[in-house]
């Protein structure tokens, strides 16, 4: 069971004022659920118990700067975490080499510590490149002109 400090929760969003039950091993508080659907009980202590974990089906992508999803029956831009790997599929078009493609949510990029860089797909280029920042940013580094595939990245 995942614990932290209220003050380490920054995107909390009061969705229930309703005491937990008198029972409850951790004492009063309130449900909580935070802008990556995560739920959380909040103590009158301030301590936040991860309640329930957020989906681990495929989640849409909001994509930035232009870049949009190809379509042609291809799937859209998104991600998933499945028993601790990242997921990230798609193919885009548009947009612009050194620039991001879309923000994971905090609730992912909390983990991420490092920098890393993945080879990708794409028309026109032997290889293009995106990279996945500490802040949660996957950005385009080498990008196709007509599209790109993010098909292949799976982080740990």
């Amino acid at each position: 069971m995942e614990v932290a400090q209220l003050d380490n929760l920054p995107h909390i969003l009061n969705i229930s004022s309703a005491p937990s039950p008198d029972n409850n091993s951790v004492g009063k508080g309130h449900f909580l659920k935070d802008a990556d659907g995560n739920l959380w009980f909040v103590s009158i202590n301030g301590k936040a118990i991860l309640v329930k974990e957020a989906s681990t089906e495929w989640q849409d992508a909001n994509l930035l700067n232009g870049f949009r999803n190809y379509g042609n029956g291809y799937p859209n831009v998104g991600y998933k975490v499945h028993n601790g790997v990242l997921y990230i599929r798609g193919v885009v078009k548009n947009g612009k080499e050194n620039n991001p493609i879309f923000r994971l949510p905090y609730s992912i990029y909390e983990k991420i510590t490092t920098k890393s860089i993945h080879s990708v797909a794409c028309s026109g280029e032997s290889n293009g490149s995106i990279t996945i920042s500490a802040d949660g940013y996957v950005t385009a580094n080498k990008i196709g002109n007509i599209w790109t595939s993010l098909e292949s990245c799976r982080i740990l």
